[in-house]
């Protein structure tokens, strides 16, 4: 049985976090700030040349790269879901609001029985390759915890009360994701993972 959590649990050695890395994030927001001064000092270069409306336009193209990048909620989220020896923890993020209100994860604890068929495979809509799996959950818990995540292209049709996810986000790659899973997954069913990777390989 899946159950909703306030809190994870505590963390040990065997735990795996799927996220974007914390260098990827502060790269783009060094773009995103870059972007917005480089462009603001340019058309300040030809500031009187350029059209009133076109002004605005820079202005507010500016503010929103700035403020968007320095906006700590926005890139709080980079976490995918967090997997041990016990299952899988799938975040509900709160909506983004513009007041601060006080922001509350919820995690969807999904014990290895009930994940399947974990798999390399191309996503909806998208050329390179995704980890997937097949997921039993309620129709709530679907709504919930997987509203805004990928579909593969091998499970179109939907199954009553499994939902097929796809995660395509790198780095990691794919296939790191993929072997992590699955080392994981087949120790708590008692399988040796490293003859049965060979297999799947």
């Amino acid at each position: 049985m899946n159950c909703t959590l306030e809190i994870l649990p505590d963390s040990t050695l065997g735990t795996y976090v799927y996220e974007t890395p914390p260098w990827l994030v502060l790269t783009f927001r060094s773009i995103q700030v870059t972007a917005g001064c480089v462009g603001l000092f340019l058309s300040i270069q030809h500031w009187s040349a350029i059209p009133w409306s076109m002004r605005l336009f820079v202005l507010a193209l500016t503010l929103t790269l700035i403020i968007s990048s320095v906006w700590n909620r926005p890139w709080q989220n980079t976490v995918h879901f967090v997997a041990n020896e016990h299952g899988i923890y799938f975040p509900a993020y709160p909506a983004m609001t513009l007041i601060a209100t006080p922001q509350r994860v919820e995690w969807l604890e999904v014990p290895w029985k009930h994940i399947s068929n974990i798999r390399l495979v191309s996503a909806l809509g998208e050329h390179g390759k995704c980890v997937a799996m097949d997921i039993q959950v309620s129709f709530l818990e679907e709504t919930r915890f997987f509203e805004g995540v990928g579909v593969p292209n091998d499970r179109l049709t939907k199954t009553v009360a499994t939902v097929s996810a796809a995660y395509s986000n790198w780095p990691p790659f794919p296939a790191e994701v993929f072997s992590r899973l699955s080392t994981l997954r087949l120790t708590r069913l008692g399988v040796d993972p490293s003859h049965a990777l060979k297999a799947i390989r």
